[in-house]
């Protein structure tokens, strides 16, 4: 059920830095000043989507410390009114947003790193979204991240576990539940995960940012399992990037019409650029310097001249 928000904790929009990718040069652009909105304790993850069908964007927070996730509903006038709370686990830490269950509404999932599990808030015909599912992980998933791993049409979950050091797999049910099949091993702290088809086969692949291990693992789909080894995806390769990565993007950087990937690296102080190959490699890292401990990263056509740039959010400023 859910229960309106009274506590005093803060989203605020503002401005963090953005590169705009364009000959090897980066360029600063400008927003206006920061808008706070009140959530739960500590809002780890957002996101931006019409949930109830109105045609305006709505915003959802991961509350880690409350134990919730609040959807703030758009007004269309570019601020949001009402926030709802709906109860997810202890300790939500990253979520995405789908319709896995394929019934035209988009769904909520919620990786609960202290519950080792994972929840799905449905959103129905008449609730808004239902009381959550709760699919045991295990692993103490970090991170996750939606796409059809398996091409049957329903959203599979790829979760970063960072205390195991592996990336998982669950694949979607017509139902909007899940089926773990793999748990494949990767670098050092796994604590993001992106999906793409990084060698243009017509299947998604993964690519897990590795806090301790300075680099990024590829894992490529191989579209099926074989006998003995249950896993559909498989490690590939190990990029190195910048010093504690902490987040990862994947997009086409330079509209060559390759996957890359872009990774935010906390402690060096940078955004690694890997320019995809088109067959599951990556060229060497290429950084810029942005503020000080970034840890999001996301890729958008910010100057509309139909070239993708980078923005990231910056802890220290």
């Amino acid at each position: 059920m859910a229960r309106y928000s009274t506590r005093r904790h803060f989203l605020r929009f503002a401005f963090i830095g953005a590169i705009a990718i364009s000959a090897a040069q980066a360029a600063t652009l400008g927003f206006s000043g920061p808008v706070s909105y009140p959530v739960g304790t500590e809002p780890r993850a957002i996101a931006l989507r019409d949930l109830n069908g109105d045609g305006r964007l709505d915003l959802i927070a991961a509350n880690a410390g409350s134990g919730e996730v609040s959807v703030l509903y758009g007004t269309g006038r570019g601020d949001f009114g009402k926030t709802v709370d709906y109860p997810v686990g202890n300790n939500p830490f990253s979520l995405a947003v789908g319709d896995v269950d394929r019934n035209g509404k988009p769904d909520l999932v919620v990786a609960d790193f202290a519950d080792a599990a994972l929840h799905t808030l449905l959103n129905g015909k008449k609730k808004p979204l239902a009381s959550p599912l709760t699919i045991p992980n295990g692993l103490d998933p970090y991170a996750l991240a939606l796409g059809d791993i398996d091409n049957d049409g329903k959203p599979d979950i790829a979760t970063a576990n960072i205390r195991d050091n592996s990336v998982s797999l669950l694949l979607g049910k017509s139902n909007g539940r899940f089926v773990a099949t793999d748990v494949d091993t990767v670098g050092t702290d796994p604590v993001a995960v992106a999906v793409g088809d990084f060698n243009r086969d017509g299947k998604q692949d993964i690519a897990a940012a590795n806090f301790g291990g300075n680099n990024v693992s590829i894992l490529l789909n191989r579209g099926t399992s074989t006998p003995g080894d249950s896993n559909i995806v498989q490690l590939f390769t190990n990029v190195t990037v910048g010093t504690n990565p902490t987040a990862i993007a994947a997009g086409d950087i330079n509209n060559d019409g390759k996957p890359d990937l872009v990774v935010a690296n906390e402690t060096s102080n940078s955004v690694s650029v890997l320019s995809g190959d088109g067959a599951g490699s990556f060229k060497g890292a290429t950084p810029y310097t942005v503020g000080g401990n970034p840890n999001a990263v996301a890729i958008a056509d910010l100057n509309a001249d139909g070239k993708p740039d980078i923005v990231s959010a910056n802890l220290a400023g």
